[in-house]
């Protein structure tokens, strides 16, 4: 197998090793193709990008759960003969890490990236006072996340916004 074989080492691939049905090598790509397109508390949506147009061809998606250093794979799909690049990982657990994986066909190479889904929002956000210069909000937390980021708009007269002030809750 030569350097130019490996799709995911496009500069500088070093082989250090090389048996029957096996080697191990390193390199380095100009970016990283495979990207979080969106995340919500319950899903993920993960594209790839190869740099050409679009052909078909079979990509192996899989997605692990990471929980105390382990990875379990949650489950993995094959797409045969396809012209998508991307996918869509559901029913997934909030403010969680996971690691999707994609393998081209062919490609000897397995690019994967580590992420979090969003956590849930918060239940019953409620505006409970207010004067002229100060505001006071409530709202249960849900129950795995405690801390999130609030953003405070000022708006003029126009319904501008004068100023924006992000305050962290935890």
């Amino acid at each position: 197998m030569s350097p130019t074989e490996v799709f995911a080492c496009e500069n500088g691939t070093l082989f250090f090793h090389q048996d029957k049905d096996f080697f191990l090598s390193i390199g380095h790509t100009k970016r990283l193709p495979v990207e979080l397109e969106s995340r919500s508390p319950s899903m993920l949506l993960v594209s790839w990008g190869e740099n050409r147009p679009a052909f078909s061809s079979s990509h192996t998606v899989t997605l692990y759960y990471v929980e105390l250093g382990s990875f379990n794979a949650l489950g993995t799909d094959t797409m045969i003969n396809t012209t998508n690049d991307h996918y869509r990982f559901t029913a997934l657990n909030a403010c969680s890490a996971y690691v999707p994986c994609v393998e081209t066909e062919g490609t000897h190479s397995l690019i994967c990236i580590s992420t979090i889904t969003d956590p849930d929002i918060p239940n019953d956000f409620e505006v409970t006072s207010w004067n002229s210069r100060s505001i006071s909000l409530a709202w249960d937390c849900p129950a795995k996340f405690s801390f999130f980021l609030l953003t405070a708009f000022y708006l003029n007269g126009a319904d501008k916004v004068t100023e924006e002030v992000a305050l962290h809750k935890g």
